[in-house]
């Protein structure tokens, strides 16, 4: 417990979501460049294939589709590492939206479906004018994230539930929506060197 007071003591005292970036940058082996790099070199690989760019070469956008498998959470981080790689990305844009992403699909595969069955999710990545654009769809239970109370780093007696919270500190706009049993949550990243 020691441990995650401290580490929740560090967050408190950052006032930047570049440093919320950094610090779990360091935590969860985000490395970037050569992130992918060090994944494979842990025995993380790609084990359903490629990601699959739209149109040809190091488009402006790419897409996953991933099944609703903690082993697949490389494959994206991959993805996201790919992309900022070819668009010369900021190492900052980089690791936040891998956070971000490692958080949202942690918690989508964690608690967004009532069965053990196969389920897909997709994830978009949009560049766009200084900026970029992040679609995550999944046939999940309904769940706003939005409307999620950001946590109390003081109350000490409920360890957790502070992913979202990094989520909303490291992007720059999110937006919910629910269609036709489809959750699709929007994160926007703004590219500043």
């Amino acid at each position: 417990m020691l441990g995650a007071e401290r580490d929740v003591n560090h967050i408190r005292a950052a006032t930047c979501p570049c440093i919320f970036a950094e610090y779990f940058a360091s935590t969860m082996g985000y490395t970037h460049p050569g992130a992918g790099a060090w994944r494979l070199g842990k025995g993380i690989d790609m084990a359903n294939g490629p990601s699959v760019p739209s149109r040809t070469g190091s488009s402006a956008s790419s897409e996953i589709r991933i099944a609703n498998t903690m082993s697949e959470l490389a494959r994206v981080a991959e993805l996201v590492d790919s992309f900022g790689a070819d668009h010369k990305l900021p190492n900052s844009v980089i690791v936040a939206l891998n956070v971000s992403l490692d958080e949202i699909l942690n918690n989508i595969i964690s608690y967004g479906y009532d069965d053990t069955a196969r389920h897909d999710i997709v994830v978009r990545l949009e560049l766009g004018r200084e900026k970029v654009e992040v679609v995550v769809e999944d046939d999940g239970r309904p769940f706003n994230p939005l409307v999620v109370p950001a946590p109390d780093l003081n109350d000490k007696s409920r360890p957790g539930g502070v992913g979202l919270h990094f989520v909303r500190s490291l992007t720059d706009e999110l937006k919910y929506a629910r269609r036709d049993g489809i959750n699709q949550l929007r994160l926007m990243k703004r590219i500043v060197e």
